[in-house]
């Protein structure tokens, strides 16, 4: 058992049917001691129409939030607020979209020619400045627009062709998630990182990815299983503390495929497990946390 203050797990397995597994591990009086709740969540949403296709558009919706604030960041630091106002228009717009399936595809489509406009007006008011001490900014807007790039073509082969089961290489799925992680570190300016395949420390999350019964270094999943184990990550680093530890499991087997992340964060207050995955809800104990999301990741999940 985990000797930590406090530890969640969230479990989800793809099979038969959907299963919700949330497993939360909370330290009594003695740390040495924990207590176990396993709670199976089998109830219907009744989602409407735009709270589904805006769950489907949740990763995009964080992306677009986190390259809106960073223009925000960037133009507090040039000492123009309005410097960036057209492009942060621009990323309003394409989250108000998804809110209607047709609107939000049409803003996939377009979202790399978005992301073009964007990282040249960076470049340009950047040079313009004559700033040397700025580069981090742009370097950081180009880490975002690479992920923009991976994510618009993971949404466009979502939307042709959804609920499919796809053959992946391991290692790609790996590779894909740290890279959205290192883009998380960096928009962080310095405030945290990452270490993979170890502990934490100081200012660092630990991080590893373990891929279980895949002999060969394939998969075989759904696609937005991709997106889900995203999600719980991003989730998990949001809500522990740097020097924390995050561990992801993805098990394949006979009766289907499996999804298992770990933090030493937060955790969730035991007697809301069955509603923090409803829409819009968060736990009682990080509401005054700021989040760039929505509050229904775990019920895109």
């Amino acid at each position: 058992m985990e000797k930590c203050d406090e530890n969640r797990v969230f479990c989800i397995f793809w099979g038969p049917r959907v299963y919700w597994g949330l497993r939360y591990i909370a330290t009594t009086g003695d740390r040495e001691q924990g207590r176990m709740t396993e709670v199976e969540i089998t109830r219907d949403f009744n989602l409407t129409d735009e709270q589904v296709i805006r769950c489907e558009m949740h990763s995009f919706t964080n992306l677009v939030n986190s390259i809106f604030y960073e223009l925000e960041l960037l133009a507090g630091e040039l000492g123009d607020p309005e410097a960036f106002s057209g492009e942060m228009r621009v990323c309003e717009q394409i989250v108000s979209s998804f809110r209607n399936r047709d609107q939000a595809l049409e803003s996939v489509h377009q979202a790399e020619s978005f992301a073009r406009q964007i990282l040249h007006a960076v470049r340009e008011r950047i040079e313009g400045s004559g700033r040397t001490d700025l580069g981090e900014y742009s370097e950081n807007i180009e880490r975002m627009m690479e992920v923009v790039e991976v994510r618009t073509r993971e949404m466009l082969a979502r939307f042709r062709m959804p609920g499919r089961w796809v053959d992946l290489d391991a290692s790609g799925i790996r590779d894909g998630l740290l890279q959205v992680l290192d883009a998380i570190a960096f928009s962080s300016h310095g405030r945290f990182g990452f270490v993979y395949d170890s502990g934490g420390s100081d200012s660092r999350y630990g991080f590893s990815l373990q891929v279980e019964g895949a002999p060969d270094g394939r998969v075989t999943m759904p696609p937005v299983f991709i997106d889900c184990l995203r999600d719980l990550v991003a989730n998990a680093r949001k809500y522990t503390k740097p020097g924390g530890t995050i561990e992801a499991t993805l098990s394949q087997t006979e009766e289907g495929f499996s999804i298992k992340v770990k933090d030493t964060g937060l955790g969730i207050p035991e007697d809301e497990i069955q509603q923090v995955v409803e829409f819009g809800v968060r736990g009682s104990n990080v509401r005054e946390i700021p989040t760039r999301g929505g509050g229904f990741g775990l019920t895109k999940v």
